[in-house]
């Protein structure tokens, strides 16, 4: 049945509207664990309710605030904050309680509640909820605005149609979703792994074993390892650009995460990063983001490096600076640098001494040539994967709203 064909009428002459009660018939003493739920917008997640064990109220209390139970087939939907979120009260949640900042949509016969959530929760009413709604710094609904929503009211054999079609092919996109969004934790594990074969002698095919690479300290393969500048550089040109501390991350250097610093031209010269420098994280507030390393790679301009960061160059004659970033970026030895780090004043810090005392193991300047090629290959790879995730989680929620958006335009039952 074509949409011009389908009844539309105002959302209050088919559904009784109740709101939520008075903060002021809620008082925190009411509250008591395991009792019976009270539905806030909160407890609305994803078209279900999903109560917490701290908001529940007695028996007693509940009896009280009668007129704010929920009936199995109600619609409840968040009146505070996000628009959009609403529900179908199942025969589990029957007997619970509307709480401060819900309402209670009861549907009349003529209404199928699946149907009324999901044009409830669809981007166009969405829209038109937050146009409508007050308030400052919260959006807030009211009945008046909900009373006066037109509703778009096909045949009730057609709303569970499209209710029924709506289920599934949502249920699709959030199964797609679910596996789209572990994408990043599995290329995470596949990293881990990647780095710590590169750094025990297992990647690559004909490579010597752990046993046959040099064992060394890092110091041992230093020209030269230096803190950065100390004093306060500025938000804004003019001056040199000098890198934040948040610039530097496991294997890469945010050029553009700058501020800017007066400086001499023997300053200038003295600690501007050239290509293939290491830099490592001297301190961070978070303990994952101390001791981290990455390489400079590109020449771009003359780029300086602040105290909490520390400059290393290597004797190239004796390891690759790509293969120390990959190294030090391993599990293993990660761990090893996370051992070392000393707490002060809610900073988290690392020496250059520590550094210089951490092992590593060479195989020859070849077999690192090999490893560095192959790692940067896999991470490539991983990375691309990653994108495309990314991608298809953005299309996913589009495609979301596109179903809801046809559904309600007639296009989805046929």
């Amino acid at each position: 049945m074509s949409s011009a064909a389908w009844n539309y009428q105002p959302l209050g002459d088919v559904a009784e509207l109740i709101t939520g009660p008075f903060g002021s018939s809620l008082k925190k003493h009411d509250y008591v664990l395991g009792g019976i739920p009270i539905i806030n917008p909160m407890h609305i997640e994803r078209g279900r309710l999903v109560p917490t064990p701290a908001m529940t109220v007695s028996p007693k209390t509940a009896s009280r605030l009668d007129t704010f139970r929920l009936h199995t087939g109600d619609v409840v939907i968040g009146r505070r904050g996000e628009m959009g979120r609403c529900a179908v009260v199942t025969t589990e949640n029957n007997g619970w309680l509307c709480g401060t900042g819900s309402l209670i949509v009861r549907p009349s016969r003529d209404v199928y509640a699946p149907y009324l959530q999901r044009f409830l929760s669809s981007p166009e009413v969405v829209a038109v909820l937050e146009g409508a709604s007050v308030g400052s710094t919260m959006v807030n609904l009211n009945q008046r605005i909900m009373r006066n929503l037109e509703v778009p009211l096909p045949p009730l054999a057609e709303q569970k149609r499209i209710a029924d079609k709506l289920d599934r092919l949502l249920a699709a996109v959030d199964t797609c979703k679910t596996r789209l969004d572990a994408i990043p934790a599995i290329l995470k594990r596949f990293r881990q792994s990647v780095l710590s074969a590169a750094t025990s002698g297992e990647l690559t095919e004909g490579c010597a074993s752990l046993d046959e690479w040099e064992e060394a300290e890092f110091g041992d393969v230093l020209i030269e390892l230096r803190n950065g500048l100390s004093p306060k550089p500025r938000e804004q040109p003019p001056g040199t650009p000098i890198l934040r501390i948040s610039s530097v991350r496991p294997g890469e250097i945010d050029q553009s995460d700058v501020r800017y610093l007066d400086a001499d031209d023997e300053t200038i010269e003295r600690y501007r990063l050239r290509p293939k420098d290491l830099l490592f994280t001297r301190y961070n507030g978070t303990l994952e983001f101390v001791g981290v390393c990455a390489m400079y790679r590109r020449h771009a301009s003359t780029i300086l490096y602040p105290d909490k960061l520390i400059r290393a160059r290597v004797d190239t004659r004796k390891v690759l600076p790509e293969f120390v970033e990959l190294w030090f970026a391993a599990p293993k030895q990660r761990s090893a640098i996370e051992s070392l780090v000393r707490s002060s004043a809610g900073q988290k810090g690392v020496s250059g001494a520590d550094l210089k005392r951490l092992p590593i193991r060479l195989p020859t300047l070849r077999e690192q040539q090999r490893i560095v090629a192959f790692v940067a290959s896999a991470l490539e790879s991983a990375a691309a994967v990653e994108a495309k995730a990314a991608a298809g989680s953005v299309r996913s929620e589009r495609l979301d709203k596109g179903l809801l958006r046809i559904a309600f335009c007639g296009d989805l039952a046929s």
